[in-house]
């Protein structure tokens, strides 16, 4: 038998390893956390605050020598009669024109006694029949050997066949005798990966705010905003939570502002009270930002001393006032 001191030696080995190796656990799980931040640290800097500063500088530099009201050419209206200044200069140009549906007109040959196979997913009532889905038959004969553009998809609206509507186009559904039939539809203008937005006949509030020309410009601000802003973002040496919020959250603000509707309700009549002004072209704004910015730096150049004043701060007044 081993003697009890020796037992109780055995057992204390056998918990110090224990504990370095839960130690050992420990210190591996944060190393492998620290990981990335450490992969990232070997290509950037340390944290600097001024880069974002500097960020922040140019994205008010672009508020204050863009005029997002500036109309050169007649008001475009992105309103309706009665709305409020504040859904005008808000929401207003991220929904005008949005929605809109692509129309198609396509011709689908057949044997006779051949269903079109499509589930429709309207109601009785409806005018028109928005496709659900499509099974076997003439729509899935015709797609497999059609192009892309002149295949007919789940999610389209078909509003006439053979020049007929409402209850007489869902006869036209329903028989197999005409060999040539040509079928008139809607299509959504929504990208093929969001399509499945698209749930009926018409376009919903979420379909009509992604299709808006008002908000395919702030996308395009934004991306290109967003984009400087990522590369800010890295010189700043900061972690990427710092990424969302004041890089991407300053680009989609300011995007936000170059693209916004404005609301004068003192006009004439038959002129727009909520327009659209500034430019619809990313490129052309940052001209007119450019152009306007150089004026500027002219003007303080050729007399620093006026806009001394004009910030509300002379030496004189300073002196007679604090006397």
């Amino acid at each position: 038998m081993a003697p009890k001191d020796a037992t109780v030696v055995d057992k204390g080995k056998a918990a110090v390893a224990t504990s370095d190796n839960e130690s050992k656990g420990k210190k591996g799980k944060k190393g492998a956390a620290a990981a990335p931040d450490i992969f990232l640290a070997k290509f950037r800097p340390k944290p600097r605050w001024g880069v974002y500063a500097l960020f922040l500088a140019v994205s008010v530099s672009i508020v204050m020598f863009y005029d997002t009201c500036d109309v050169r050419k007649a008001k475009k209206d992105c309103g309706y009669p009665g709305v409020s200044a504040l859904e005008c200069r808000t929401s207003a140009c991220f929904l005008k024109g949005g929605g809109e549906m692509e129309k198609k007109k396509i011709t689908i040959k057949r044997q006779k006694g051949t269903k079109f196979g499509l589930v429709s997913g309207s109601k009785k009532e409806d005018s028109d029949v928005f496709i659900k889905s499509i099974k076997e038959g003439a729509i899935q004969d015709h797609n497999a050997g059609a192009v892309p553009e002149d295949q007919i998809y789940a999610s389209d609206t078909i509003t006439r066949i053979d020049g007929k509507t409402g209850a007489s186009l869902r006869k036209s559904l329903s028989s197999t005798n005409t060999e040539n039939v040509v079928i008139e539809l809607t299509r959504s203008k929504l990208p093929s990966y969001l399509m499945w937005i698209h749930t009926g006949s018409k376009a919903n509030f979420a379909e009509k705010l992604l299709t808006a020309p008002g908000t395919k410009a702030w996308f395009e601000a934004f991306t290109k905003l967003g984009g400087l802003g990522f590369a800010f973002w890295y010189m700043s040496g900061f972690p990427p939570a710092s990424l969302p919020f004041y890089y991407f959250g300053t680009s989609g603000a300011i995007a936000w502002h170059m693209n916004r509707c404005c609301h004068d309700k003192d006009v004439a009549g038959g002129v727009p009270h909520c327009y659209k002004g500034g430019s619809a072209k990313f490129e052309v704004a940052m001209n007119r930002i450019t152009e306007k910015g150089q004026k500027m730096l002219a003007k303080v150049q050729k007399n620093p001393r006026s806009y001394i004043d004009w910030l509300f701060w002379s030496p004189d007044f300073a002196i007679k006032k604090w006397l």
